[in-house]
Protein backbone atom coordinates (compact mmCIF):
# COMPACT_ATOMS: atom_id res chain seq x y z
CA UNK A 1 0.00 0.00 0.00
CA UNK A 2 2.97 2.32 0.70
CA UNK A 3 4.32 2.05 -2.86
CA UNK A 4 1.08 3.19 -4.53
CA UNK A 5 0.72 6.77 -5.72
CA UNK A 6 -2.39 8.77 -4.66
CA UNK A 7 -4.34 7.91 -7.82
CA UNK A 8 -3.60 4.21 -7.37
CA UNK A 9 -4.58 4.37 -3.69
CA UNK A 10 -7.94 5.89 -4.65
CA UNK A 11 -8.47 3.22 -7.28
CA UNK A 12 -7.50 0.52 -4.77
CA UNK A 13 -10.18 1.78 -2.38
CA UNK A 14 -12.82 1.76 -5.14
CA UNK A 15 -11.77 -1.54 -6.74
CA UNK A 16 -9.85 -3.59 -4.14
CA UNK A 17 -9.50 -6.63 -6.39
CA UNK A 18 -7.64 -4.64 -9.05
CA UNK A 19 -4.36 -4.70 -7.14
CA UNK A 20 -2.73 -7.81 -5.73
CA UNK A 21 -0.84 -6.46 -2.74
CA UNK A 22 -0.40 -9.67 -0.77
CA UNK A 23 0.75 -13.13 -1.72
CA UNK A 24 -0.78 -16.22 -0.19
CA UNK A 25 1.69 -19.06 0.26
CA UNK A 26 0.32 -22.57 0.49
CA UNK A 27 2.27 -25.65 1.32
CA UNK A 28 0.79 -28.99 0.43
CA UNK A 29 1.68 -32.25 2.10
CA UNK A 30 1.11 -35.14 -0.30
CA UNK A 31 2.90 -38.41 -0.63
CA UNK A 32 3.77 -40.02 -3.94
CA UNK A 33 1.17 -42.75 -3.38
CA UNK A 34 -1.62 -40.23 -2.88
CA UNK A 35 -0.88 -38.58 -6.23
CA UNK A 36 -1.09 -41.71 -8.38
CA UNK A 37 -3.68 -41.66 -11.12
CA UNK A 38 -6.71 -43.83 -10.80
CA UNK A 39 -7.10 -46.37 -13.56
CA UNK A 40 -10.34 -47.80 -14.87
CA UNK A 41 -10.98 -51.42 -14.13
CA UNK A 42 -10.40 -53.99 -16.82
CA UNK A 43 -13.57 -54.24 -18.82
CA UNK A 44 -15.33 -57.51 -19.46
CA UNK A 45 -15.78 -56.40 -23.07
CA UNK A 46 -12.91 -56.96 -25.47
CA UNK A 47 -13.11 -54.28 -28.18
CA UNK A 48 -11.37 -56.57 -30.65
CA UNK A 49 -14.21 -59.13 -30.39
CA UNK A 50 -17.32 -56.91 -30.55
CA UNK A 51 -20.00 -57.64 -33.14
CA UNK A 52 -20.14 -54.01 -34.32
CA UNK A 53 -17.86 -52.43 -36.88
CA UNK A 54 -15.09 -50.03 -35.97
CA UNK A 55 -17.02 -47.18 -37.58
CA UNK A 56 -20.04 -47.89 -35.40
CA UNK A 57 -17.85 -48.07 -32.31
CA UNK A 58 -16.40 -44.66 -33.20
CA UNK A 59 -19.89 -43.25 -33.71
CA UNK A 60 -21.07 -44.65 -30.37
CA UNK A 61 -18.10 -43.17 -28.52
CA UNK A 62 -18.46 -39.84 -30.33
CA UNK A 63 -22.12 -39.49 -29.41
CA UNK A 64 -21.70 -40.72 -25.86
CA UNK A 65 -18.49 -38.92 -24.91
CA UNK A 66 -17.98 -35.95 -27.22
CA UNK A 67 -21.61 -34.87 -27.34
CA UNK A 68 -22.22 -35.89 -23.70
CA UNK A 69 -25.29 -37.94 -24.53
CA UNK A 70 -26.47 -40.46 -21.99
CA UNK A 71 -26.21 -44.13 -22.86
CA UNK A 72 -29.96 -44.44 -23.39
CA UNK A 73 -30.10 -41.36 -25.58
CA UNK A 74 -27.15 -42.63 -27.60
CA UNK A 75 -28.89 -45.97 -28.16
CA UNK A 76 -32.14 -44.19 -29.07
CA UNK A 77 -30.32 -41.87 -31.48
CA UNK A 78 -28.64 -44.81 -33.22
CA UNK A 79 -31.97 -46.64 -33.45
CA UNK A 80 -33.87 -43.64 -34.85
CA UNK A 81 -31.27 -42.26 -37.24
CA UNK A 82 -29.16 -45.24 -38.33
CA UNK A 83 -31.57 -48.13 -37.56
CA UNK A 84 -28.91 -49.76 -35.37
CA UNK A 85 -30.40 -51.66 -32.44
CA UNK A 86 -28.08 -51.65 -29.44
CA UNK A 87 -28.87 -51.25 -25.77
CA UNK A 88 -27.79 -48.51 -23.41
CA UNK A 89 -25.80 -51.08 -21.45
CA UNK A 90 -23.83 -51.90 -24.60
CA UNK A 91 -22.96 -48.22 -24.96
CA UNK A 92 -21.73 -48.16 -21.36
CA UNK A 93 -19.71 -51.34 -21.86
CA UNK A 94 -18.04 -49.97 -25.00
CA UNK A 95 -17.23 -46.68 -23.25
CA UNK A 96 -15.71 -48.48 -20.27
CA UNK A 97 -13.66 -50.75 -22.54
CA UNK A 98 -12.39 -47.76 -24.53
CA UNK A 99 -11.52 -45.88 -21.31
CA UNK A 100 -9.15 -48.71 -20.36
CA UNK A 101 -7.10 -48.04 -23.51
CA UNK A 102 -7.13 -44.27 -23.13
Amino acid sequence: MQKLNPAERMMQKLIPTHFKLTYQYREYHFTQEQLEHSKPKNSKVNLFRIHSSDNLLGLILTLHISFAMSARKTALFLRMVFNVHISGQTVLNYAQAAAHYC
